[in-house]
């Protein structure tokens, strides 16, 4: 990576898709269809937001099942764990109701994480100790992505997946987000006032690990800064489609950008291309092709119940790889 990639696809994503959302809503263009197939529309900006986000999902398989270093590594996990969610999905009604909170779940811890992986990739890179300030750093992560969640006016939509448990649970999942949406103003001052005791105490063991001789980032600085802005404008004082449509991209591109850049060149001694002029562009081009073709199918067959049926999977994938594959303590990234 290089500073034009850090600042181009990770560092300001976050605002980038801030504004575009803004300019969306300053020209009353949320509701834009096209033309997509024969008498059939579909809604521009949203199936934007499903295409990157669903192909950020599908990109994984290139570094956990393509690379041989992590598909060896993790044999059972990444063979045996995606045909195990496949069939119970396929044929539990239940789990087809109960899995999807897990998936929403994970997806927003793993959206957070994913800022906090980042923040130590930078750390490394300046030759910081990686093993020190996890936690910190875990907890500022968590803060600044999930707190707005669940303190923000979106609240009760992510709450509100819980419903699909009164499946098994007779109306406890519906009870439950009526209490969260019920309470939010208490949570709201909770996490405010949490949220800043935790952000001063950060800063003063930062500014203490710093007079010790640990080095700052500004690129983490930077991101974190970007990703709060950007959090707390998405889930606390937009619509929940315009919020979808900031937070998936924004991570999505993030991590296809990295994705790529990673493997690359394991992709490209596969290839063959190592080397020449097209072992940098060729396994690009086929990483970021395949990954939004895919994206886009889903998005053209969003509401069909095979389509949620590989989400859910291929999720459940994503999230339980991304726990092995992007190690930095480890060496990996």
């Amino acid at each position: 990576m290089g500073p034009w990639f850090d600042h181009g696809f990770i560092i300001w994503t976050p605002l980038a898709f801030l504004a575009i959302a803004g300019l969306i809503q300053l020209f009353d263009a949320k509701e834009l269809t096209l033309p997509f197939w024969p008498e059939r529309q579909i809604r521009v900006f949203e199936s934007m937001a499903i295409t990157v986000m669903f192909a950020h999902l599908f990109a994984t398989f290139f570094r956990s099942h393509l690379n041989g270093h992590f598909f060896r590594a993790r044999l059972s996990r990444t063979t045996i764990g995606p045909l195990v969610v496949g069939v119970v999905l396929y044929l539990s009604e239940t789990a087809w109701y109960v899995f999807p909170i897990l998936v929403v779940w994970f997806d927003v811890w793993h959206s957070a994480l994913q800022t906090f992986g980042f923040g130590r990739i930078y750390d490394a890179r300046i030759g910081n100790d990686p093993e020190v300030g996890r936690w910190w750093d875990k907890g500022l992560a968590i803060l600044v992505y999930v707190g707005p969640i669940v303190a923000g006016l979106n609240a009760f939509w992510y709450f509100n997946v819980f419903s699909r448990a009164d499946h098994i649970t007779n109306g406890w999942g519906s009870a439950f987000a009526q209490s969260v949406t019920w309470w939010g103003l208490e949570l709201a001052w909770v996490i405010g006032l949490g949220g800043a005791l935790y952000i001063g105490l950060y800063l003063w063991w930062y500014a203490r690990r710093a007079r010790a001789g640990r080095r700052v980032s500004k690129h983490k600085v930077m991101l974190y800064v970007s990703l709060t802005i950007t959090s707390v404008a998405a889930f606390g004082f937009n619509t929940f489609d315009q919020a979808f449509l900031i937070t998936e991209s924004f991570h999505a591109v993030q991590y296809l950008a990295i994705l790529s850049w990673a493997e690359t060149p394991s992709l490209s001694r596969k290839l063959r291309v190592a080397g020449t002029p097209l072992g940098r562009k060729l396994p690009t081009i086929i990483i970021l092709g395949t990954s939004l073709a895919a994206g886009l199918w889903i998005a053209a067959h969003w509401n069909e119940r095979t389509a949620s049926l590989i989400v859910l999977v291929v999720g459940a994938v994503h999230y339980w790889c991304d726990g092995f594959i992007w190690s930095v303590r480890k060496g990996d990234i």
